[in-house]
């Protein structure tokens, strides 16, 4: 219970820190996005439509804004409305690893399974650290090895898990390959 006191302190820092960087720079795309990200981190959904909404004013065509309020209306169950930002962002931005990576989680809930596969490959071609990234790559393979390998991973580039969280959740992928 204190690990997650702590984790929730370090969040709270880290997103105190970003109005100032926002300040200094208002058209800083990146510094919204992190913003936005850290919301969704501890959980703060509203907190993030209005982060959200702020940088969608500021800079409506951002590539990587688009992205982060797809994640956002994903998490929300609003899935067409994530899909066409996330089509959106990977128009403007074809290089840009988080879009690719939402175009394939509206695939895969589609059924294109295929298409959804094709689209995890190039986000993890593009970013191979983002753990999201990372996590449907991994899924992606045939080998539980493989799979195994990418969940090793992921779970490496998640800061915030609890002691103890990272092995369970090895070790329950691991029986499900069994």
């Amino acid at each position: 219970m204190r690990y997650a006191v702590l984790i929730a302190a370090a969040l709270t820092l880290q997103i105190a820190a970003i109005p100032a960087q926002v300040r200094e720079d208002p058209s800083s795309a990146d510094a919204r996005v992190q913003l936005i990200r850290l919301l969704l981190a501890r959980n703060d959904v509203p907190g993030a439509v209005a982060a959200a909404r702020d940088a969608a004013l500021v800079m409506p065509d951002s590539p990587q804004v688009l992205a982060v309020t797809g994640d956002i209306f994903f998490r929300s169950g609003k899935f067409t409305e994530a899909g066409e930002l996330y089509a959106r962002a990977a128009v403007l931005n074809p290089k840009l690893a988080r879009a690719i990576w939402g175009v394939g989680r509206i695939q895969r809930l589609n059924g294109l399974g295929a298409r959804a596969r094709q689209s995890f490959i190039k986000a993890y071609e593009l970013d191979p650290n983002d753990p999201d990234v990372i996590l449907d790559w991994a899924y992606t393979h045939k080998k539980p090895s493989e799979i195994a390998g990418g969940l090793e991973r992921y779970l490496s580039q998640r800061p915030y898990l609890l002691p103890g969280e990272a092995e369970a959740r090895l070790q329950r992928s691991a029986c499900s390959f069994v």
